[in-house]
């Protein structure tokens, strides 16, 4: 074996314990990439070259999920694109033998899927000013107080804390 095919490896330490290991090797008919993780912490869907034009996701293959998420209704949960084959190779983000047989990335039962990062955002933004609606309308609440009924206005303080536990109280 050629010395020039041999890196040299950085070595693991675990619980301070210095695992030795073996040198990356370089095989012509082997061309996996190898991801050697002691603890079994890998995210599965984890991409390691994405394009920054747009945002990635793993959609759940069943049909009714998959027309809802790739239908044209950005704010009702839609806006995702199947991600192509020809274009993830492309892109350098699979490799030809990674795609399933219909010309789709998957892992398990999920499905590659894109959108634009302007769209991503903008569907963001929209869901964040959706759930922040509840507690805006509280915190105007004790701000300006009730407005049917004035003998609630300035009872409102912003250090409420609201309901809590025996735990939160210190009552355990």
């Amino acid at each position: 074996m050629a010395k020039d095919n041999l890196k040299e490896a950085p070595k693991a330490t675990i619980d301070g314990i210095t695992m030795p290991e073996a040198p990356e090797q370089k095989y012509p008919d082997y061309d996996v990439e190898v991801i050697t993780d002691f603890d079994g912490m890998v995210d599965p869907f984890y991409l390691s070259q994405k394009d920054s034009k747009y945002e990635f996701r793993f959609l759940l293959d069943t049909p009714q999920n998959l027309k809802e998420k790739t239908s044209n209704l950005l704010y009702l949960k839609g806006g995702w694109k199947l991600c192509p084959g020809d274009y993830l190779i492309r892109q350098g983000i699979v490799r030809k033998e990674e795609l399933s047989p219909d010309g789709f990335y998957r892992a398990g039962f999920n499905i590659l899927a894109f959108m634009p990062k302007e769209l991503f955002i903008k569907k963001r933004q929209h869901k964040d000013k959706q759930n922040k609606a509840p507690m805006d309308a509280v915190e105007r609440l004790i701000r300006d107080g009730d407005r049917d009924n004035p003998e609630l206005k300035g009872r409102g303080s912003s250090t409420q804390l609201g309901l809590q536990t025996q735990r939160q109280l210190r009552m355990d």
